[in-house]
């Protein structure tokens, strides 16, 4: 059995999808949304102007306004098409609480909402945990293959790095949802030293062939409720032995 270690969100990130291509006003967004949330966003905001966007020929995915905290612990990219709200871990000490975020990127996104009048029509989640461990790649060998082909020796017995994806469809509340989950070894810097990690990131969004539905307020919230506990409940069922939540 492998050591217990401890896991660490490393990243929360929500994004929606607006109904249809239209133009969100940038005065909109900086005369009723910034204001409210000037304190959490007070790094100087990116901004590209109409006539950037026209000239650039921007894509609906490219945001066209990023806003951050001056740490860089936020990031409100927004673009024709979505915009995505995330809280990223910037140190060893940096401790990120999932249900916490869920509320504040909940109300935040309310409020973005309100304050453009975007119709938003599809919702994702995604949840990066890092665990700090010595051997990355044997860690996850070891879990997910046959012992045989992990001997040394043996193809998978001497690895550097190891990636895997996987992909169900499953139900959330009555709403059919993709659920994908990736582990992958990687390397973060601590201090001046550097550490390795295994990276485990979970993604859940609704369908995109689904614009019957319109999400704001308690049902943003609801949404994020039950994918957290979905993707909590899948961590702990594949480290139930060698990880703590």
């Amino acid at each position: 059995m492998a050591v217990v270690n401890e896991s660490h969100l490393s990243k929360f990130q929500v994004a929606i999808f607006f109904v249809g291509l239209l133009r969100i006003s940038v005065v909109d967004i900086l005369t009723n949304f910034l204001p409210k949330h000037n304190k959490r966003f007070n790094a100087v905001p990116f901004i590209y102007t109409e006539a950037d966007r026209q000239r650039e020929q921007f894509s609906p995915e490219a945001p066209f306004v990023i806003f951050k905290s001056a740490d860089n612990n936020w990031v409100f990219p927004i673009a024709t098409s979505r915009a995505d709200i995330g809280r990223i871990k910037t140190s060893e000490h940096d401790v990120l609480d999932s249900h916490d975020l869920s509320q504040q990127c909940t109300s935040i996104l309310n409020d973005f909402i309100e304050s453009t009048g975007m119709a938003v029509w599809r919702l994702g989640l995604i949840c990066e945990r890092i665990i700090y461990q010595q051997t990355p790649a044997a860690f996850l060998s070891h879990l997910f293959c046959k012992e045989t082909w992990t001997q040394p020796q043996r193809p998978l017995g001497n690895l550097n790095n190891f990636e895997l994806h996987f992909h169900e469809v499953l139900d959330l509340q009555g709403l059919t949802i993709n659920s994908w989950t990736r582990f992958k070894t990687g390397i973060l810097p601590s201090g001046e030293e550097t550490k390795p990690v295994v990276m485990v990131e979970q993604d859940i969004n609704t369908l995109s062939d689904d614009k019957s539905r319109e999400y704001h307020g308690e049902k943003l919230s609801d949404f994020l409720d039950g994918a957290l506990k979905i993707m909590d409940h899948s961590f702990i069922s594949f480290f139930p032995d060698e990880v703590t939540l």
